[in-house]
């Protein structure tokens, strides 16, 4: 685990970044930064402050920040004018420790997180008024959530993958010789390929010396202009 004092830091590390008044508030949103990612009481609300200022078009800063904080009568429980100010300025001197901050951070929150849902399935293990059935639909719905809030890929069942396939060997019997994707010009790349698919990257290598720069019917020693 990290220590306590290490991921504070880091937390006020990303909030000070969020909090200085350019698009990196947004930025951090985008990247899946919300009350949750922090663990600490006063964090979580100047985050929730954050998140406010933002929803009514002004910028982000410490004395917005403050100014909202203030208005909810918040602002004493995150340490005053001073706290806030503190945070805000924390990264001025080490501003490119940030990202790995923010991994530490998001890291963090993620385990998190699973101890929550480990105590929270321990606990329904041993209440006696739900069956082993019960216990087990609601540890899959569990982590179903947990999977799509920490950004993990959901794992693929047998009946999703066996959906998707009987689509394909439709398509296939419908558009015979068809490719899906955009064609590069050849023929037989087309077909191992299925043609060019979005979000794909596709790297043509070779060994040294079997002529990867020759032109058709070049000879193997005859060097390009």
């Amino acid at each position: 685990m990290i220590d306590s004092q290490t991921l504070i830091d880091a937390e006020k590390l990303v909030l000070s970044q969020a909090m200085d008044g350019t698009q990196a508030f947004a930025d951090l949103r985008d990247k899946g930064i919300s009350r949750q990612t922090f663990s600490l009481p006063a964090h979580q609300q100047i985050w929730t402050a954050l998140e406010t200022v933002a929803g009514t078009g002004g910028t982000v800063d410490a004395l917005t920040v403050i100014a909202r904080l203030e208005a909810q009568g918040q602002l004493d429980a995150v340490g005053g004018h001073a706290g806030v100010v503190e945070t805000a300025t924390y990264g001025a001197l080490a501003r490119y420790k940030t990202a790995a901050a923010l991994e530490m951070v998001t890291e963090a929150a993620k385990k998190h997180a699973l101890l929550a849902f480990a105590s929270r399935m321990a606990e329904a293990a041993g209440d006696q008024l739900k069956s082993a059935e019960e216990a087990l639909d609601e540890a899959e719905r569990g982590m179903s959530a947990l999977r799509d809030r920490c950004g993990v890929r959901q794992t693929e069942t047998i009946r999703g993958a066996v959906g998707a396939i009987i689509e394909n060997l439709q398509w296939r019997m419908n558009n015979p010789g068809a490719i899906k994707g955009i064609s590069s010009g050849y023929r037989r790349l087309d077909l191992t390929l299925d043609g060019l698919q979005p979000g794909a990257m596709i790297v043509l290598a070779a060994r040294p010396g079997v002529g990867k720069n020759r032109r058709p019917g070049q000879h193997p020693h005859q060097h390009l202009p």
